[in-house]
């Protein structure tokens, strides 16, 4: 009798242990996606950054706005800044990393440059 009611304890004790692992799991699983997700975020950021120069050309002013003709270097330029977006969207969009409001929060200015050429 005494090692039924001891078998019980340490049975429960071993379920209490098994729940807890399994949810400190899920928190460290969500924790590091959130993570993983911030990388990518910043990632993008710093692919941004490298498309600066271009992204300043498209701007009211800059030298491609207003129906300039672009030379074979500057058309590149362009079409890799704007695969940058299409990155966005499977990568960032497509998979609800972001919602599309936030998405277009952050990047309005620059596709409303990009739509104005």
């Amino acid at each position: 009798m005494i090692f039924e009611n001891v078998e019980s304890v340490v049975l429960l004790i071993t379920a209490i242990a098994a729940i807890m692992a399994l949810v400190f799991n899920v928190y460290q699983i969500r924790r590091n996606v959130s993570l993983k997700n911030m990388e990518l975020w910043l990632e993008f950021e710093k692919l941004f950054a490298t498309h600066n120069e271009i992204d300043k050309k498209l701007r009211p002013g800059g030298k491609l706005n207003g129906g300039v003709e672009l030379s074979v270097e500057e058309w590149r330029a362009v079409e890799d800044y704007m695969y940058l977006f299409v990155l966005c969207k499977k990568m960032m969009l497509d998979t609800k990393l972001i919602d599309q409001q936030t998405f277009i929060d952050i990047y309005k200015f620059r596709l409303a440059n990009i739509l104005s050429n």
